[in-house]
């Protein structure tokens, strides 16, 4: 998931806003957030997803997806139409 887009040349503090984010956690709740989304990736190697890679793929090339993504960086509300 997309949370920022940052222009390259603002890319490091960005990056740096993340990580001062994420280093705010408490440790241990980091380590089982990684140790969890590392089993859950795990897992969905071993289980068919080709269907919703492909469901996900419509989606993402959606009339809907591209303008959400205008109405977030216009900081407007997004008027979906299904499509």
């Amino acid at each position: 998931m997309i949370s920022h887009i940052a222009a390259p040349a603002d890319l490091d503090g960005a990056a740096q806003a993340v990580i001062g984010r994420l280093l705010a956690n408490a440790p241990l709740a980091l380590k089982s957030m990684k140790a969890l989304i590392a089993r859950e990736m795990t897992f969905r190697d071993q289980i068919a997803h080709e269907d919703l890679d492909r469901l996900v793929t419509e989606v993402n090339n959606s009339a809907d997806a591209r303008k959400g993504m205008a109405a977030r960086l216009g900081k407007r509300p997004a008027r979906f139409e299904g499509r």
